[in-house]
């Protein structure tokens, strides 16, 4: 998405160019999630415990990555390659 001003007449002219998307959020879960069980049974998932506390999902024909911590938080992010 580019975001420029409808004049261009302007010296202070600026343009904007979004390149990547975060999203943070949270499960409101009563126990932790078992990630190691999710990466073997779920296709593109990889957890390494010793490198990354959090297991990444990638999603499938796109640029979006998931990555899933064993309390519930999440964060997606989504990029455009130029």
């Amino acid at each position: 998405m580019e975001i420029t001003p409808k004049t261009k007449d302007s010296r202070n002219f600026a343009s904007y160019t979004i390149q990547n998307i975060v999203v943070k959020s949270s499960l409101n879960l009563n126990s932790n999630i078992d990630l190691k069980r999710m990466a073997k049974t779920i296709e593109n998932a990889n957890y390494e415990k010793s490198h990354f506390p959090g297991l990444f999902l990638r999603i499938r024909n796109s640029k979006c990555v998931v990555i899933i911590f064993k309390n519930g938080k999440l964060i997606l992010t989504c990029f455009k390659i130029i």
